[in-house]
């Protein structure tokens, strides 16, 4: 009966102290991450069309595009599963599998680096 006592007053204290740590997450979060804009950042010179949106979906699921004739953008940035194949590593021509996964394409027209490394980093590989 004693060791239940316990258990519950330590379960208690721990989701007291939940709220407290979720706050500070949030605080740590927000201070180096940003929103996601609503409106995606205009190209200079370079205006988005209906034209331009119609090609890039045709040319992003068209398997034509690579080497086999077999896989498209899609089929390792899968909209569907989130834009990747979610593997810990991908599958490319002739089932050979990479060395890394697929990273998600939604909303990389944000990113200024892909696949970036600390350099010191690079060099001790």
């Amino acid at each position: 009966m004693k060791r239940h006592w316990v258990l519950a007053v330590a379960a208690a204290a721990a989701a007291l102290a939940l709220p407290a740590k979720a706050d500070t997450l949030r605080e740590q979060a927000a201070q180096q991450f940003q929103a996601i804009p609503s409106i995606l950042p205009a190209v200079h010179n370079n205006p988005i069309t209906k034209a331009k949106i119609d090609l890039g979906r045709a040319l992003f699921f068209d398997p034509r595009l690579s080497a086999s004739g077999v896989f498209s953008c899609n089929s390792c940035h899968n909209l569907a599963t989130g834009g990747d194949d979610n593997l810990e590593t991908s599958i490319g021509h002739g089932w050979q599998k990479g060395p890394r996964n697929s990273p998600t394409v939604l909303n990389s027209v944000l990113n200024q680096a892909q696949f970036w490394c600390n350099p010191q980093e690079h060099m001790a590989l």
